[in-house]
């Protein structure tokens, strides 16, 4: 998340202590010169260079940040600059998260969220999304607070071990997990967002533990595939804005999803009444973002490469190859043109068990749009990255 204030104010080492200690004697959490304080150490801590990182955790500020996050809270205005702070310190490397999450700083960050669920979501009723309506934007305040600490969260636990991460998943009526689910399925886009990120965080520890089966219980794929057609109906292909970085959140998270090989967890992707979703990953895979495009062909890539014919097939039947090729045509970062490859290389392979697509190498091979990604294809067979080019000689060769 980017802070508004952020092109504002220069690293200053020097008056990092300084700060802290007027933060320390500023008063109730909430008050007007506690929140004064408070928005200078974050602009601070949000300014662009090298920033004093280790000096703010020197001088104490963790322990503090800890303490005014506590509940009763002072309002969603400190909520969300005491989480931006926080976000900000996890971005220092590995060693500041595992003190900020051995500070306490999880479970106080994951109660806010939670908490945005009963406030954003309210009671279940209907499919949610699923007639194509975003939610209403809900109260701005208490909206981006949440969305602060979600995303605060999410930083912190970006590499994080299993416990953590299980401990907050673990069913029950106030699982951030389930929090999460309704989040993504009913909250407004911002804050659906950073639950998705979010998500994504979770999904990609070792071993997210028993309740992330319990989140797909509770219909976590379908919510996702829900609001992502929801999104790309929106214009995700034409346009950057709420709707794409939305999408681009659910496909980290269906991705990941993907990656886990839970196929009969992701039969209904496949199945007819699948086709919606994936028709609305091709369109991502076309977008002008080169976000989209990565996480949409590396979602593609992953369902192509289930066990057995049957992910690439359905792949293949909603148009993806026509899609990646367009998409590879236009070029874009290493990044972005490997996972394309990949997906490729997975539909052509004809899935898993590795026979080949018949139909799918044939439309390489034939036709007219693909001629400018064959090009970018050989180019990527000569490139430096060797598991590019090891892709790009593989989608070759089967063609």
């Amino acid at each position: 998340m980017d802070d508004g204030e952020a092109g504002t104010a220069q690293p200053d080492h020097a008056g990092v202590a300084a700060d802290v200690a007027r933060l320390a004697g500023a008063g109730p959490v909430g008050s007007r010169a506690f929140l004064h304080a408070l928005r200078a150490l974050r602009r601070r801590l949000s300014a662009p260079g090298d920033l004093p990182l280790g000096e703010t955790v020197a001088a104490g500020a963790v322990p503090l940040l800890v303490r005014a996050l506590q509940p009763p809270q002072g309002g969603p205005i400190a909520t969300q600059t005491l989480a931006w702070a926080m976000g900000n310190l996890a971005a220092d490397g590995r060693e500041l998260r595992r003190r900020l999450v051995a500070a306490g700083v999880v479970p106080l960050l994951a109660r806010r969220v939670v908490e945005s669920a009963a406030m954003f979501c309210g009671e279940e009723a209907g499919d949610g999304v699923g007639g194509g309506q975003e939610p209403a934007g809900g109260n701005g305040q208490e909206c981006t607070a949440a969305a602060v600490a979600a995303w605060a969260l999410g930083r912190t636990l970006q590499d994080a071990e299993s416990a953590p991460v299980q401990a907050l998943l673990c069913p029950g009526p106030t699982s951030l997990g389930l929090a999460l689910v309704r989040l993504v399925r009913l909250a407004p886009p911002a804050l659906a967002t950073e639950a998705a990120w979010l998500l994504a965080c979770c999904a990609s520890a070792p071993d997210p533990g028993p309740g992330w089966a319990a989140m797909l219980d509770e219909g976590l794929l379908e919510a996702a595939c829900a609001r992502l057609r929801c999104a790309v109906a929106g214009g995700v292909a034409t346009r950057r804005g709420p709707a794409g970085a939305l999408a681009q959140a659910l496909l980290r998270t269906l991705g990941h999803m993907v990656a886990a090989g839970d196929a009969a967890r992701l039969r209904p992707l496949l199945m007819e009444e699948g086709r919606g979703t994936l028709h609305a990953l091709c369109s991502c895979v076309e977008s002008v973002d080169q976000g989209l495009r990565g996480e949409a062909a590396w979602t593609l890539g992953n369902l192509a490469g289930l066990p057995g014919r049957e992910g690439a097939e359905a792949v293949a039947q909603a148009g993806a190859v026509q899609a990646l090729l367009r998409a590879m045509g236009r070029g874009g970062a290493l990044a972005v043109r490997h996972a394309i490859l990949h997906a490729l290389a997975n539909v052509c392979a004809g899935g898993g068990d590795g026979r080949g697509d018949a139909a799918a190498i044939q439309w390489v091979l034939t036709h007219a749009g693909a001629k400018e990604a064959l090009v970018e294809i050989a180019a990527m067979a000569a490139c430096a990255d060797a598991q590019s080019a090891a892709l790009a000689l593989q989608v070759r060769c089967q063609a």
